[in-house]
């Protein structure tokens, strides 16, 4: 009896076309879905989701693969961790996809999508698109619980080489929903071979960051860059001030600093940038105290100029005192 209990709960399921069975208790499924036809646009539905009444608890947390067949660059990955219940909606998800050759990414990522489907709102996967179909279809791993008819059903929205809407009413409905989930590491070190990009897909740095920084505090080092204290050395060559004006009438900017048409086409290295400004600043207090020295000799020469003109006039009045005393 104990077999044939084991025999049947090991047993595959199948329905709409998918194939699901119960790795364990607790609603932990491999749930097996059909692939798709090339060029469509599609999304897998999740569980439903809270739609202005309150809902028992739905998830999907797990792991999705979608396979489009044999050779390089066809296999996309989705981790995801989603649920709502009550009045709530709590979801992300992680895209592990293949790269081009030129190391560009081949496919869009995974994305959570909200769709209405037969009335009832879900939340939804949609998949990365590609030309070419998942031939292999997609599999399912994890726990999955919904309250709505359809979970795990891949549904086609849209054909992109026919501009054909093929299901109106989710194509209408899909709307993006913002992943509110958190993900904390708690690792004493966190090491990334490749590339990290935030907001963009395609870093072309160590990290690339479309977007804001909110930091304390950024520290960088010169790794054989100069600072510019050569300015205060003896021997360095700083222009005239009528140079630096002509400079900038015919050029529109100090000399040494990019154009602001370089700086929008090129961008702005910040290393690069600060340690101009600060070469820009040592000649400014160079400028500044010879200013000084200046005027220190136009005051030297305004108390002579004074001095002089201070004994003229009293010889003078002296002459004259002495020529009134006279007559």
């Amino acid at each position: 009896m104990k077999k044939l209990l084991l025999l049947l709960f090991a047993l595959p399921l199948t329905f709409y076309g998918q194939t699901v069975t119960d790795i364990a208790p607790g609603n932990h499924v491999s749930i097996k879905i059909p692939g798709h036809t090339a060029y469509t646009r599609t999304v897998i539905l999740l569980h439903a989701i809270y739609d202005g009444e309150q809902i028992p608890k739905n998830l999907a947390a797990g792991t999705l693969v979608g396979i489009r067949g044999g050779g390089h660059d066809r296999t996309e990955l989705a981790y995801i961790n989603t649920s709502s219940s009550y009045t709530t909606t709590y979801g992300s998800v992680t895209s592990i996809n293949n790269y081009n050759n030129n190391g560009s990414y081949a496919t869009e990522q995974w994305e959570l999508k909200k769709v209405r489907y037969n009335g009832t709102l879900y939340l939804a996967l949609k998949v990365p698109y590609r030309n070419a179909p998942f031939t292999s279809g997609f599999r399912f791993t994890g726990w999955a619980i919904s309250t709505a008819p359809e979970q795990m059903k891949l549904i086609s929205y849209y054909n992109t080489q026919q501009n054909e809407v093929l299901h109106e009413e989710v194509y209408n409905s899909l709307e993006d929903f913002t992943p509110n989930n958190a993900a904390y590491h708690h690792y004493s070190k966190s090491v990334f071979s490749g590339k990290v990009g935030i907001g963009t897909d395609l870093p072309d740095a160590k990290l690339t960051v479309n977007g804001d920084i909110h930091t304390k505090e950024v520290k960088v080092d010169l790794n054989g860059a100069v600072a510019p204290d050569y300015v205060f050395k003896e021997g360095y060559e700083l222009r005239s001030l009528e140079e630096v004006q002509a400079h900038i009438k015919e050029k529109g900017h100090l000399p040494g600093i990019p154009s602001a048409k370089e700086m929008e086409e090129e961008g702005i290295n910040l290393k690069e940038m600060n340690l101009k400004l600060l070469e820009k600043v040592e000649e400014l207090t160079l400028y500044i105290f010879e200013l000084k020295e200046e005027n220190r000799q136009q005051e030297r020469l305004l108390e002579t100029l004074i001095g002089k003109d201070k004994t003229t006039c009293e010889e003078n009045n002296s002459k004259k005192t002495k020529d009134e005393k006279d007559n």
